[in-house]
């Protein structure tokens, strides 16, 4: 924490010191309790060294070796972007600065770039300190989280080079680049999991590899079912599905923010703001929450892609957030095998298509037409979403006018999913008005026994849904044949 007035780029308001401070006058007692007192400082907290330059490094050399061998939590950053103190939020200024502190984006550090002098004086420094915590701490205590975000593969590699002097660490969190990279990624998941001694050499590309195909049907879909693909094996927060804003897969998840935002599962980092989160960066952190598809499953072969893609479709809430004639398109650009994979969907109107439904009706009946001819109505489940009305109401003080529109609204979209959707699989409502009306309408649509109850959200069982799939496995098998 900093203090007021340490730094002058700092504003007054912010990162005021709320820490008590080191009671300092203690370790001048004696040397019994010196030597305690010390075991509890470096053994219960946590420690951070940014790094502007390879002189910064250098202060890790004060500390003797029997304060370094008791370092349980050590997070070195060789360079921080895009705020010099580590935070990762910008204000959408012009020129951006910082949204927590303020500061601004030139007082950022560059990539490391292994052919500069300042990038090859960082490097050797970085090894030194490498060597002196592989000396000092014994196997299994250190949790260390390394940043450093470089501009290629051959710097990534330099820097990474230090690492494997270390023994055993108890944890590793690796960020190598400032934007998603495959081959960072890799490279830092390699490294953590060998310097924690949970790299399985098997794993390597060329190694024999496991007959997954042979496997029964049921069996491989569990197991894909296990990965990210499904979202009710995922720890963390969003997740219910994905969202498409105008057309557009939205990265943030955030279906009712107007402006996209990135989100930090704040598990990936012990400092909380040093994000490291694979779903947004070159990196590995073993404390990640977040959700990150395993997309490399897609480009094994055709079928893999097809059982992939089945799980995907069948698990997840698919949430169209914009016009509905951005939607159609969406929906259009898809194969027909993709469009009957669909389970859940759910449209998120605006103030503006509640409101003014006579607006948007025809380019709804348009988009309803589309989903009764090419989706499978039978395995269906739709979900209409008006909640953001509440605010609308509350502007207006939930005068009758208002409210008069509404009602109708809510009535007539009933209607058309009733005369256009027949024989759909269920229907939930959330309105952001006459709540007593949502069980009305979902049984007027799906009939007077319908029970919203028994059709879950999280159903993912489907007997059927394998068609797609086994149609193009038996076209791959056609395919191997021949050759």
């Amino acid at each position: 924490m900093l203090q007021r007035g340490q730094d002058r780029s700092v504003y007054a308001s912010y990162l005021e010191c709320i820490c008590p401070e080191i009671p300092r006058q203690l370790l001048y007692v004696s040397k019994a309790l010196y030597t305690e007192i010390s075991e509890t400082i470096y053994g219960e907290n946590k420690f951070v060294i940014r790094a502007q330059k390879a002189e910064d490094l250098r202060v890790f050399g004060t500390l003797s070796d029997t304060a370094v061998s008791r370092l349980r939590w050590l997070m070195i950053r060789l360079n921080s972007w895009p705020c010099h103190r580590g935070h990762c939020s910008l204000m959408p200024l012009a020129p951006p600065r910082c949204k927590t502190c303020s500061a601004s984006i030139d007082l950022a550090d560059p990539e490391l770039i292994g052919g500069q002098a300042k990038s090859k004086a960082m490097i050797q420094e970085w090894a030194t300190l490498c060597n002196r915590l592989a000396s000092c701490i014994p196997p299994g205590r250190l949790e260390l989280e390394f940043v450093c975000d470089v501009g290629d593969m051959e710097t990534a590699e330099q820097i990474i080079k230090p690492l494997h002097s270390l023994q055993r660490l108890g944890k590793c969190t690796i960020r190598l680049g400032r934007r998603r990279n495959h081959g960072l990624e890799t490279l830092a998941r390699s490294t953590s999991l060998r310097l924690t001694a949970h790299y399985n050499p098997h794993a390597e590309l060329g190694s024999s590899q496991f007959p997954f195909f042979r496997l029964p049907r049921e069996i491989r879909r569990h197991i894909l079912a296990l990965t990210n693909l499904d979202p009710s094996n995922v720890n963390g927060e969003h997740r219910h599905g994905f969202t498409i804003k105008v057309g557009k897969w939205d990265a943030s998840n955030d279906c009712y923010s107007i402006v996209p935002k990135r989100i930090c599962c704040h598990h990936c980092s012990f400092t909380r703001r040093d994000c490291s989160c694979p779903s947004d960066y070159a990196s590995y952190s073993p404390g990640c929450q977040c959700r990150v598809l395993p997309l490399n499953l897609f480009l094994v072969s055709r079928q893999m892609y097809a059982e992939a893609a089945e799980v995907l479709y069948t698990a997840n809430i698919f949430t169209f957030v914009g016009p509905f004639e951005e939607t159609l398109r969406c929906f259009q650009a898809l194969q027909p095998a993709t469009l009957s994979s669909f389970r859940r969907i759910r449209f998120l109107f605006d103030v503006d298509q509640s409101c003014r439904y006579y607006e948007h009706e025809k380019a709804w009946a348009c988009l309803l037409s589309f989903i009764a001819e090419k989706f499978d109505l039978s395995k269906l489940l739709v979900i209409v979403d008006t909640s953001r009305d509440t605010l609308q109401c509350m502007h207006n003080d939930y005068e009758e006018w208002a409210l008069h529109d509404l009602y109708k609204t809510y009535t007539s979209v009933a209607k058309l999913v009733k005369s256009m959707l027949t024989g759909l699989h269920g229907f939930h409502v959330f309105l952001g008005a006459f709540f007593d009306l949502e069980p009305v309408l979902e049984r007027f649509v799906m009939g007077p026994d319908y029970d919203t109850d028994q059709v879950s959200e999280g159903e993912d069982e489907d007997e059927d849904a394998g068609g797609v799939a086994e149609v193009i496995e038996g076209e791959a098998e056609a395919e191997d044949e021949a050759e």
